[in-house]
């Protein structure tokens, strides 16, 4: 109960402070070592028992935070002996949460995500156990193409709060790892850091990188690093919560409130604006409270041929088709969710409401937002999504849903259920060569840690 009125203390202190960040983006320093004089076999100073427990163990609330480079030097510890397991505790003893997935082009995953305590990376040969006991922070971890663990770096302490989105992982086509949190990191496909942004920066919303290592930022501007980590042009007065991957010099960029397609160098070529309701929900649900906390991220990606593909949650009537005619969509209930896809020029080709099966359009009560789109080689795509039905005390759960390149939804499956105080996740996937479709997740007990459906 003390942790449970410390986390709402924090949570209301949280908002008022995310705003004073005003420092730029603007530099970029080289990433050394990590260097100590202590023992390099105890870089913590563990009391030597004899077994390596991971340390400190003094509750997160009362020890002091230990520095990032301290973090990264303790992050790997190897036992000969199962991990102890972990009870899970939303504020601050969540496991495992997995908040972002890349595959590079040899099918190895890298993950990054928020971990509290030391748990087993490699079940299926010797039992490697890697974190610090007493801690909760963000990490980034390859496995190879057979979820074989290869290496782990572990940053500041964080907390899964209501709204924590935790650390993005992106890769190039040479395999390079970009991790974005409240800086921006590389490092060779083999781990070893290249160089990182100084920080700390602006407040870091979304990142993307395309396959040339440029890496797209919404902060507090909209920026772009290229791969050597120079800044090359930064756009203020805008905001967006999801980027896709570039095409053919085309990029888009989303939020609850628009569509816009931008060039690479970062001006605005056309942009789609969307209304929606922030006070209450046609129910008289307060939205932002409660279960119903609504994400900023949008569900986000371009096909092969410079297509848009956007699922925006809808809570007011929206006209979708920016031309002279119009293609009204209203919701239901509190929230749908509306699939839509526009040209490479802002053409509207088609809009549609996600359906639920077994769910009454008029009657049954919904909330749903739409997180990530995977596109398929036979055009067909892949829609991450989270949502809750029925009764107001239902949780919220994941879902996958697959759609023609025309927009006919051909399947929908429930996946977990998932803590509402960590409803904001940046939920993502991808889908391997085989078709494997992986999805980040929580409560995932086996490394890497994902949610694995076939295609």
């Amino acid at each position: 109960m003390r942790r449970f009125v410390i986390g709402l203390i924090c949570a209301a202190f949280l908002t008022a402070c995310s705003g004073t960040a005003t420092e730029s983006r603007n530099s970029i320093s080289s990433q050394t070592s990590t260097t100590s004089t202590t023992d390099p076999n105890n870089p913590l100073g563990c009391p030597e028992d004899g077994i390596d427990y991971g340390c400190p163990t003094a509750p997160l609330d009362t020890t002091p935070e230990i520095p990032a480079d301290v973090l990264s030097a303790s992050c790997e510890k190897v036992r000969a002996k199962e991990p102890v397991k972990v009870e899970y505790d939303p504020f601050d003893s969540p496991g495992v949460i997995t908040t972002s997935l890349a595959i590079d082009a040899d099918g190895n995953k890298i993950i990054g995500g928020l971990m509290s305590d030391a748990h087993d990376f490699e079940p299926a040969s010797a039992v490697k156990t890697v974190g610090i006991i007493g801690r909760t922070f963000e990490f980034i971890a390859k496995f190879d193409v057979d979820s074989q663990f290869q290496w782990i770096h572990c940053f500041g302490q964080s907390s899964p709060y209501h709204w924590f989105r935790g650390i993005t992982v992106d890769v190039d086509r040479m395999g390079n790892v970009y991790a974005c949190d409240w800086q921006l990191r590389k490092f060779t496909p083999e781990g070893t850091p290249l160089w990182e942004t100084n920080g700390p920066a602006e407040n870091i919303g979304t990142c993307r990188t395309d396959l040339d290592g440029n890496t797209f930022i919404q902060g507090e501007t909209t920026l772009m690093i290229n791969s050597s980590g120079k800044k090359k042009w930064s756009t203020e007065g805008t905001y967006f919560s999801s980027f896709s991957s570039p095409h053919k010099k085309q990029l888009f960029a989303a939020s609850p409130n628009e569509l816009t397609q931008l060039t690479t160098s970062g001006k605005k070529v056309w942009s789609i604006d969307f209304q929606r309701r922030i006070d209450i929900g046609p129910n008289g649900v307060y939205i932002g409270f409660g279960d119903e906390f609504p994400t900023e991220k949008i569900a986000l990606a371009s096909d092969s041929e410079g297509n848009a593909l956007v699922a925006i949650p809808l809570n007011t009537s929206n006209d979708f088709d920016p031309s002279k005619k119009s293609k009204v969509i209203r919701p239901f209930w509190i929230q749908d969710l509306v699939v839509a896809k526009y040209s490479s020029e802002g053409a509207l080709l088609w809009a549609k409401k996600l359906r639920i099966p077994g769910v009454k359009l008029k009657t049954t009560m919904r909330f749903a937002d739409g997180f990530d789109i995977s596109v398929l080689p036979t055009g067909e795509f892949i829609l991450l999504g989270g949502a809750k039905t029925q009764k107001y005390s239902d949780r919220n759960r994941l879902f996958l849903a697959r759609f023609t390149p025309d927009g006919v939804q051909k399947k929908f499956e429930w996946l977990y259920r998932y803590n509402s105080f960590t409803h904001n996740l940046g939920h993502e996937l991808e889908v391997t060569e085989d078709g494997e479709v992986l999805v980040t997740s929580e409560f995932q007990e086996v490394a890497p840690f994902l949610i694995s459906r076939p295609g």
